[in-house]
């Protein structure tokens, strides 16, 4: 994990870096084991991601639903699970040299905006962005705004 967050911080390999509720500082606790995987089970934790539940619809939970019958998949997601919650990246982000944006849901449940401010603090020179009315996916529940500022950082605006 540290060589390849040197590799993101090296400024010849990476000229910006974007994160929006990542990963790496904090993670619920879980028994490495997924609960029965039941349409309403999904439901449930879908609109955990969103601050506006109306963006889970029956298409999106019937396309999770028959993603968790992949046996590898599940594996898969169980792995990375279990990754995020061995290592934590606190320690090694003050190596970041290359201009991050922090561009995070004011509302985000599942990495909330505490995270980002903490990786904002250890982060040297980092710019957060909370985006109102928005949970954890703030490309699927406020596009314009995300992409606003994506645009803005990507095209040197400071």
């Amino acid at each position: 994990v540290a060589a390849e967050l040197r590799k993101v911080g090296d400024p010849d390999r990476v000229e910006r870096l974007v994160l929006t509720g990542s990963a790496g500082l904090w993670e619920a606790q879980s028994n490495g084991q997924l609960p029965k995987a039941t349409r309403a089970f999904i439901r449930e934790q879908a609109e955990r991601v969103f601050h506006d539940a109306r963006h889970v619809d029956d298409a999106m939970i019937e396309k999770l639903y028959e993603s968790l019958k992949d046996r590898v998949y599940v594996r898969t997601l169980l792995r990375l699970a279990r990754d995020t919650q061995a290592y934590t990246l606190e320690n090694q982000l003050g190596e970041l040299a290359v201009p991050t944006l922090l561009l995070w849901g004011e509302n985000d449940r599942i990495t909330p905006p505490d995270i980002a401010r903490t990786f904002h603090a250890a982060i040297p020179g980092s710019q957060l962005v909370l985006i109102p009315e928005c949970g954890h996916a703030p490309p699927l529940e406020q596009p314009a705004r995300f992409t606003a500022e994506l645009r803005r950082f990507m095209c040197g605006g400071e």
